[in-house]
């Protein structure tokens, strides 16, 4: 019986080592692919709307669903826009509402209107916090491209001019358009259903 030649050793390791590798790669392949068809998971916890999104919402977002009014395009642009309220940035909060919007009980009103009432509203209510407490009910207004909105809150803020948090439940409805691909609040009211203020000591 021949000795194996050298040659003949060496062309057998690089055979072993290639399928080795070629084994590996196929074991990384299938690990990579099966984490990339994961769905995303983003929280959605009503409880904390603040703090819901990894990332807030960008203004008025633009909503890639076929349908702009699904539940959870709703739920994200409320999520976002009290995002916006707990963080007081009124720029952002504006860029929610329609150029003209049928507000409370002050009527038709435009943004200069709603800035002015978000400032003195920011000036008496510090740390304002809405927390999403009712499954959001989407109601068809038999318009076109229009949808009524009805969700409670649980509203608590510190009145720092009386040293007193302020804490509510309210009954909200909010009236939104999709103006172009974006939802936009063109018509706001609130019902409160409790009411409370402790002093702080």
């Amino acid at each position: 019986m021949q000795p194996v030649k050298p040659l003949i050793i060496v062309e057998i390791v690089i055979i072993i080592l290639s399928m080795i590798l070629v084994l590996l790669s196929l074991i990384f392949l299938d690990r990579f692919y099966k984490e990339r068809s994961q769905p995303l998971q983003i929280k959605t916890d009503l409880s904390e709307p603040w703090t819901t999104l990894e990332q807030p919402l960008p203004i008025s977002p633009s909503i890639a669903s076929k349908d702009i009014f699904s539940q959870e395009n709703v739920r994200f642009f409320l999520m976002s826009f009290f995002y916006a309220v707990h963080q007081e940035n009124i720029e952002k909060i504006l860029g929610y509402y329609s150029e003209q919007v049928d507000y409370f009980t002050s009527g038709n009103v435009k943004h200069k209107d709603i800035l002015l009432d978000k400032k003195n509203y920011f000036k008496k209510w510090k740390r304002p916090v809405n927390k999403i407490d009712s499954y959001i009910s989407i109601v068809d207004t038999n318009v076109d491209k229009e949808k009524l909105v009805i969700f409670n809150i649980d509203f608590s803020a510190y009145d720092a001019s009386k040293s007193s948090v302020k804490k509510l439940k309210a009954s909200n409805k909010f009236w939104l358009r999709d103006e172009g691909g974006q939802l936009r609040i063109f018509r706001e009211q609130q019902e409160r259903v409790f009411d409370e203020t402790k002093t702080k000591h």
